[in-house]
């Protein structure tokens, strides 16, 4: 699944996001998240736009699941930057 959206100030966001089976118990899933904008503000001394930002982070679980009755476990990571 995923998306993409755009907005005031040149706003994007990307979204996306993808789930697979690896075995019998084991799936993996990751997902992530662009954004980005101009700005939504003006320096009126400087003529330049604030608030601007970028930013992404990125996320990956592996979940285990021996049997039906068996304890379900996570492996989780994830990261991101924001500039």
């Amino acid at each position: 699944n995923g998306s993409i959206s755009y907005g005031r100030f040149n706003q994007v966001t990307l979204e996306g996001g993808i789930q697979a089976p690896i075995a019998d118990g084991l799936s993996a899933r990751f997902s992530g998240i662009l954004r980005s904008s101009d700005g939504d503000g003006l320096n009126l001394f400087t003529d330049q736009r604030i608030n601007s930002f970028d930013s992404w982070s990125l996320r990956g679980v592996l979940r285990w699941k021996p049997d039906s009755g068996a304890t379900d476990w996570s492996l989780i990571v994830h990261g991101g930057r924001l500039e």
